[in-house]
Formats: structure tokens, C-alpha cells, sequence
């Protein structure tokens, strides 16, 4: 083994090695300080974005979810409240039903053509007079919403005991121009 030591004279050194003064050396310290903090504080603003950016996602999918299961409650609360509206065109004589109103009655299918009618053929003849009646009478009065129970029968002979409110639509001359209903099966 060979242990090698060089040694070189004091005016070696100074004549070939460069000569840092003091300033220059903490003037160095410190601007590799300032370019170490600031890199740091971008890099914790971009890890603090992403962390942030995480927290948002996880509440905005967990909104979400719970969007989709409210929708679900909402859905199946309608579809065990069976809930069903109608209107009348009065001056014309015209009705549309919901979708929900053909399925109460047993139709696979919405009709063609639907009148205000069809509504009091699903009655018992009672109920149909008194169905008739109350509706003259909220049109003959200033009410403009009306609570019933009537009696309907579906196609394949079930009967149904339902609600029904009906809202009146007048015009600014007082005409009565639509009426409008909202009808649940409460069987």
C-alpha cells in the first residue's frame, strides 16, 4: 500500500486557486437561500392545489351520490304514492293525463285522444254526478282549489279509492280556462 501525500506551498495556492472574498460567498449563501424558499412555497401551493383539488372531487362525488339517491327516494316515493295529474281545457273541451293516469286505469299505452270524459267514465256513476257537480260549483264560485275522494274503477275491475285537488285557472276577466288536478291513489 502507497499513502500519497501532496503538499503545496502558501503562494502556490494563492497564485492558482481562485480567491472568494467573503461577500461574494454569503451573497451566493443567500441567493441559494431565496431560490430554495422560493421554489419551496411553490412547490407548497402546488401540493396544497392538489390537496385541495382532492377534497373538492371527493365532495362533489359524494353530492353526487347523494343526488342519485335522493332521485331514487324521490322515484319510488312517486311510484308507491302513484301520484297523477290532469288538466281540462274548458273552453274547448280538450284533456291531457299524465303518463301515471293510463298506468293507474290499466291502459299499457296512453290514448290517441283523451277528453274530460275519460275521467268520469273510470268513476262510479255516484262519484261521476258528484265529480261533475263539485266542478260546476268551483267553477261558479270564486274558489280556486278543491279537495275531493271519489271512487274509480281500472280495467281489470280493482277499485280504487283516490284524491283528488283541483286547481281552477281563470283569466283576468274571471272565465274559468283551465282546471287542473292532481290525483293519489290511496287504496
Amino acid at each position: 500500500p502507497f499513502v500519497l501525500d501532496v503538499h503545496a506551498p502558501s503562494s502556490f495556492i494563492n497564485q492558482h486557486m481562485p480567491h472568494t472574498k467573503l461577500f461574494e460567498l454569503v451573497a451566493g449563501l443567500l441567493f441559494t437561500l431565496l431560490v430554495f424558499v422560493t421554489l419551496s412555497l411553490l412547490n407548497l401551493r402546488r401540493y396544497q392545489a392538489i390537496l385541495l383539488q382532492q377534497q373538492l372531487s371527493q365532495q362533489l362525488q359524494w353530492q353526487h351520490q347523494q343526488l342519485l339517491a335522493n332521485e331514487q327516494r324521490q322515484a319510488l316515493v312517486l311510484k308507491a304514492s302513484r301520484l297523477i295529474w290532469f288538466e281540462f281545457n274548458l273552453p274547448t273541451g280538450e284533456a291531457f293525463y299524465s303518463d301515471s293516469y293510463w298506468r293507474l286505469l290499466g291502459y299499457q299505452r296512453p290514448l290517441s285522444s283523451a277528453s274530460q270524459q275519460l275521467l268520469t267514465d273510470a268513476m262510479s256513476a255516484q262519484d261521476a254526478q258528484q265529480f261533475q257537480h263539485d266542478v260546476q260549483l268551483l267553477i261558479a264560485t270564486t274558489i280556486e282549489d278543491f279537495n275531493q275522494h271519489y271512487y274509480f274503477t281500472n280495467r281489470q275491475g280493482q277499485l280504487l279509492y283516490c284524491h283528488l285537488q283541483l286547481y281552477l285557472w281563470r283569466d283576468q276577466a274571471g272565465d274559468a280556462l283551465s282546471l287542473f288536478g292532481i290525483m293519489s291513489d290511496q287504496t
